[in-house]
């Protein structure tokens, strides 16, 4: 069942929800039970916003995706990004203006759990368990058009099959299993 604390968001392209305001939040079992029920429901990602609006000046979210799941590789101009694992294992995969990897981070929920990805800086992730939990933080407004510079040489993520063969030749260059 949703938490009652839970507004959907319904501009948003994904399933979205905004967690009414109160002088506190706390993320715990009870909403972690809750992303992973709506996950499951409804086969989609979900992402639980801890800020009120898009306009807010300070993002918390709470993001379920998928395996498989393709998040085109895009820079923040003026932002910094922080992600925190909660649950599942994910490759941060950081490129270069024309697609090369300049560097690569493992994350899980037992390992390393925090990373910074700074502004400018074009990332990507590969998600290697069946699904993953973080939690990413940046500065807000969410400003739908500039907010994310995406790479030219990247897929825009209409086919399905193009985005994959893209991420799996982009993880394959890293030379890992």
């Amino acid at each position: 069942m949703l938490p009652s604390t839970l507004i959907k968001d319904e501009t948003s392209k994904s399933l979205s929800f905004f967690h009414e305001q109160k002088e506190g939040i706390t993320f715990g079992l009870e909403l972690t039970k809750a992303i992973k029920t709506i996950a499951f429901e409804s086969k989609s990602n979900v992402r639980i916003n801890l800020h009120s609006s898009a306009e807010c000046t300070y993002h918390d979210m709470i993001i379920f995706q998928w395996k498989g799941t393709y998040v085109r590789p895009h820079k923040h101009l003026k932002k910094v990004e922080t992600c925190h694992m909660i649950e599942g294992t994910q490759e941060y995969i950081l490129q270069n203006e024309t697609g090369k990897i300049i560097s690569n981070e493992k994350l899980s929920a037992n390992g390393n759990v925090i990373y910074r990805i700074n502004n400018g800086v074009y990332h990507t992730s590969f998600i290697l368990s069946d699904f993953v939990i973080f939690h990413e933080s940046k500065i807000g407004p969410f400003v739908q058009k500039d907010d994310s510079v995406y790479l030219e040489s990247s897929p825009v993520g209409e086919s399905i099959t193009e985005s994959d063969e893209y991420m799996m030749r982009l993880y394959g260059n890293l030379g890992i299993s």
